[in-house]
């Protein structure tokens, strides 16, 4: 089943994950393993040279891992589009969601260089609606 990635080095970790997730996968979509590793955008990240082993592997373990976490995924892609939309033009703003949502919390981080940096940032922080706040903080809900 895996010999398909020959010749990329996967982790043992990730062989667990994809020898778990990919009969699941199948029987869910009633196809075989093998249809699910032909799939397009396996063999189109496979074929890339433009992406070193690393990079492949990381790309196909999220393709799987989407079809396997369907739910969780879309709620991590809207999640995505909350917080880009909120904080993407804030340089020195970082935020991140607790794994797998499993914390009603967000961790942010702020990286100052001036104190008036500071200020402008608190400002904005700030006048965010308490409803961004909520769907950042519980996107499940």
């Amino acid at each position: 089943m895996l010999s398909l990635f020959g010749q990329v080095r996967l982790s043992l970790q990730t062989e667990r994950e994809f020898l778990e997730w990919l009969p699941e996968i199948a029987y869910s979509a009633r196809q075989t393993v093998a249809t699910v590793l032909d799939s397009p955008e396996i063999r189109e990240t496979m074929n890339s040279t433009v992406l070193n082993a690393p990079q492949k592997i990381e790309k196909i373990r999220a393709f799987i891992f989407s079809l396997r976490f369907p739910w969780y995924d879309a709620a991590l892609k809207q999640w995505k589009q909350v917080s880009h939309k909120t904080f993407g033009n804030m340089p020195g703003v970082a935020i991140s969601p607790s794994p797998y949502f499993e914390k009603n919390r967000v961790e942010l981080r702020i990286t100052l260089t001036g104190a008036e940096q500071a200020r402008e940032i608190m400002g904005k922080l700030g006048v965010i609606p308490l409803a961004t706040w909520s769907a950042l903080i519980d996107p499940l809900k």
